[in-house]
């Protein structure tokens, strides 16, 4: 006689309901509450069973339609470190929470919750620039642009982190920050002396914040260096919101507390001289940058208008081959993401790095304000611009045992960067 053994798989763990508790809380808490919580850039806060009920139905929605957590590269092009996307069992146990009635379960079952820096997404800063007074915007008509310079660096500083903060984002339609370095402002000086136009150029741009936009970090061992004197502009354009409001946006920066091997350096792949006529659903615009140096890629960024349609970051090769390193094929104006590099992509020298867009003027772009128009660069989001960001490194460099040991730490004077808070009350307790 021959005795088989069959191992049945327990009812209970088979239909363990999937609670908010046990397993939702924590997806939140990894690919959500960084945004959704009070003062950030969502609508609404997750933090907690009470806050997230009433939005069960939508977060079904949205995860189960990939809308959220958002994210736009093009799967076919690329890996990146810091990749939103949720896994298909992620997504399944959204969807079986609410179709159970999206149960609280035990309390207890609840992970810690997370505690941010209430202020900043960076941690707490080194240093903090803020404008010298609150801007007001009024309730109607097209604002122009405001160009404030602020405080110097009052010491060298190799630049980690960097969070643009407005203080009402309800107004704030985009922010970018350039730096002058001393030499640069001295070379200025100096031609004006000489009897030449007073140049108004703002200096190199570093970093923006845009609407669904995230801070600037850079991988360990790699930093941007604000020698002592450089001084920090705010390009700021407002949007009015059908009534007054005021505005008074912060930057803070994080310093690297380790030697830097790499210093971080930007391209800026950019068209200027463009015309979309009206009504045309896909014209192509094109720019590119050659590298004269062997280089690595840290990540990019794309930002274009209410045409935008699509961008794509083309590598043309010396030996004569092409790749397509990253692209957006559909572009949100409302969610400009940073992507950053899981490997980071070599380019030799010799290497062109092109940006291929295609932008929709037509009447079919729900977003277009005007298909009748002939559309070219311009400030206002009426207008253009097809801009690509690059951030990358030099091969070969390495800072560590000379320039990239120095100028580390906070600065002499601390600068208050915020205050610790819990994300969410304790399990058990009420709102």
């Amino acid at each position: 006689m021959v005795i088989v053994a069959i191992r049945f798989a327990s009812p209970l763990r088979a239909y363990e309901p999937v609670t908010f508790s046990k397993q939702i809380a924590p997806l939140l808490q990894k690919n959500c509450q960084n945004c959704h919580r009070p003062g950030e850039a969502a609508p609404m806060s997750l933090l907690d069973y009470q806050s997230a009920r009433p939005y069960a139905k939508s977060i079904k929605k949205v995860v189960s339609e990939k809308a959220m957590p958002p994210w736009y590269a093009d799967p076919n092009h690329g890996e990146f470190s810091n990749d939103r996307r949720l896994k298909q069992e992620e997504i399944d146990l959204f969807a079986k929470w609410v179709d159970a009635g999206a149960p609280e379960g035990d309390p207890a079952d609840l992970p810690k919750p997370l505690e941010f820096l209430e202020g900043w997404n960076i941690g707490k800063p080194d240093f903090v620039l803020t404008l010298p007074k609150p801007i007001t915007v009024p309730e109607k008509g097209i604002i122009p642009y405001h160009n404030i310079a602020l405080a110097e660096f009052p010491e060298d500083r190799w630049v980690e982190k960097i969070e643009i903060r407005p203080q009402n984002r309800n107004i704030a339609h985009h922010i970018n920050m350039f730096v002058k370095k001393p030499s640069a402002r001295e070379v200025s000086k100096e031609e004006v002396a000489k009897g030449g136009k007073k140049k108004e150029a703002l200096g190199d741009f570093v970093t923006g914040y845009v609407p669904g936009g995230i801070v600037t970090e850079f991988p360990e061992g790699n930093a941007i260096f604000f020698p002592k004197g450089t001084r920090v502009t705010l390009q700021l354009h407002y949007v009015t919101s059908g009534k007054e409001e005021s505005d008074q946006t912060s930057v803070g920066f994080v310093f690297a507390r380790k030697p830097i091997e790499k210093e971080i350096r930007i391209a800026l792949i950019s068209n200027y001289f463009f015309a979309i006529p009206p009504g045309e659903p896909n014209y192509e615009v094109r720019a590119n940058w050659k590298y004269t140096d062997d280089v690595s890629l840290i990540g990019t960024m794309v930002h274009m208008h209410l045409r935008g349609k699509d961008y794509n970051f083309v590598a043309h090769y010396p030996d004569g081959h092409d790749d397509v390193l990253m692209g957006v094929p559909k572009y949100d104006f409302n969610w400009q993401l940073g992507y950053h590099f899981k490997n980071q992509p070599h380019l030799p020298a010799g290497t062109t790095l092109e940006g291929v867009a295609h932008m929709d003027n037509s009447p079919g772009n729900k977003f277009n304000p005007d298909p009748t128009a002939t559309v070219k660069y311009g400030p206002q989001t009426a207008d253009e611009m097809i801009m690509g960001f690059v951030f990358y490194t030099k091969d070969g460099e390495d800072l560590r045992s000379t320039t990239g040991k120095i100028n580390l730490g906070p600065l002499p004077t601390e600068v208050g960067g915020g205050e610790k808070k819990p994300s969410a009350p304790a399990a058990g307790a009420g709102n």
